[in-house]
């Protein structure tokens, strides 16, 4: 393959060219920042997390966050907000479509903190349907439509989870597993260039949560086309006699996320699939944040779960 060692030479040198500075850690950041994360949007409770970073230079730095005040409004209306431990606070406040929600902190110390987010429209499958595929229908497709809304832009996400259920001599046992998908039947999420193919022709989600925008579907109604390993039900009895009953469940988790959340998912999962950057051919993806004096994320979201689904024969 000296086509290919030709091509990472020619990358390299490019690549050494450019201007480089050098710089020692502790010149970067010496004191802790602070971190907030909050989902608004998932229920009437929305839990608002608290901390601090750690400091480049590895000097501790108190643990708790002492707020002087905490202003979370809803279109312009405030709510209460009570503490449920020492870095953990929580709002109730029941949210309507495209809400929009602010969040300012203040600490003890005199750091400022803003944020701000709009809470995303509900998304829900129209339709849910599982087939067996393949040569031996040894692959599992599950064929997800949905409408979309033509008016706004729209951010999504999916996570599917499996619950594999055991009978053994009577005794009950479950284990609940998150479904990892095939994508190359499925443009939406299989999103694959030149390079791409060379360095990370597989395409890993963080949590197995697949997301997307509505760039290429604006408007219309889209089929997903997801391919997993088929796992059979069985019936069987062990060395020791013992009659065993396996049965798979699924459920469909959608989400419907706000901008900020959308681009928080593409840069978790930008540093998890940088493998160009693991060869220093690819600058490091820097984490997305929405906190105005500090890190985190402030990112509306809707979910919604579905009914478990019993397997397909």
């Amino acid at each position: 393959m000296k086509w290919f060692d030709y091509f990472k030479a020619g990358c390299c040198a490019v690549l050494c060219s450019s201007c480089v500075h050098y710089f020692e850690l502790n010149e970067v950041e010496s004191q802790a920042k602070p971190v907030v994360y909050a989902y608004p949007g998932i229920g009437d409770t929305t839990f608002i997390h608290l901390s601090y970073s750690i400091p480049l230079n590895g000097v501790p730095q108190a643990e708790k966050m002492r707020c002087r005040s905490i202003c979370y409004t809803v279109e312009g209306q405030s709510f209460p907000v009570s503490f449920n431990g020492d870095n953990c606070c929580y709002v109730l406040a029941d949210y309507q479509n495209e809400d929009e929600v602010k969040l300012e902190i203040e600490t003890q110390a005199g750091e400022k903190i803003v944020s701000e987010t709009r809470v995303s429209s509900s998304f829900c499958m129209e339709r849910v349907a599982m087939l067996r595929k393949g040569v031996n229908r040894d692959v599992l497709q599950f064929q997800l439509t949905f409408k979309d809304n033509k008016a706004r832009k729209d951010y999504y996400a999916l996570k599917i989870n499996r619950k594999d259920c055991r009978w053994t001599d009577g005794v009950y046992s479950e284990e609940i597993v998150p479904v990892s998908f095939d994508l190359k039947e499925e443009p939406l999420l299989y999103r694959v260039g030149a390079l791409d193919a060379i360095f990370m022709p597989d395409r890993t989600f963080y949590e197995n949560l697949y997301y997307w925008c509505d760039t290429q579907i604006n408007g219309q109604s889209y089929t997903l086309r997801l391919n997993t390993d088929y796992v059979r039900d069985f019936e069987s009895t062990d060395f020791d006699g013992k009659e065993i009953v396996g049965k798979s469940y699924y459920q469909v988790i959608s989400y419907a996320v706000s901008e900020e959340f959308y681009n928080y998912l593409e840069s978790v999962n930008g540093q998890l699939n940088n493998n160009m950057g693991e060869v220093n051919l690819s600058p490091v993806w820097p984490t997305y944040t929405n906190i105005k004096g500090g890190f985190g994320l402030v990112g509306g979201c809707r979910m919604r779960r579905g009914d478990w689904i019993e397997n397909v024969e």
